[in-house]
């Protein structure tokens, strides 16, 4: 009877463990499978960005963001592979195109799981 009781209890902690793994697990689970992008920018020219590439699921998005000082996070979006960013002198990416260039942003990184990006005044 003791021997059967500590199976029951293996096959529940078993099943809880599990559980609580596909729970638990993200769309991009930190760092591993994509990576989201913050742009440092000292610049006084650009007011918004777009961002244009494949996401941690391989489908192509597309999402603008209003700078937000020095620096602004793209956060809640998850990168990977060459990705444009095209800058707008406007707010809300709809007037005053700028410039466009392209990153390559990892599936993964041991340090972060941010890509930064930088823009300067030239």
């Amino acid at each position: 009877m003791q021997i059967r009781r500590k199976a029951v209890t293996a096959v529940a902690t078993l099943g809880m463990a599990v559980a609580c793994l596909a729970v638990g697990a993200g769309t991009a689970a930190a760092g591993t499978n994509g990576q989201q992008i913050k742009l440092f920018d000292t610049s006084s020219t650009v007011n918004s960005f777009r961002l244009s590439g494949p996401d941690q699921s391989g489908q192509w998005v597309s999402r603008c963001w209003n700078r937000q000082g020095m620096t602004t996070y793209a956060s809640g979006w998850w990168w990977k592979g060459t990705v444009q960013v095209d800058y707008y002198h406007g707010s809300n990416c709809n007037s005053g195109y700028w410039a466009s260039t392209s990153v390559e942003v990892p599936r993964h990184q041991d340090h972060s799981d941010w890509t930064q990006l930088y823009l300067h005044d030239q």
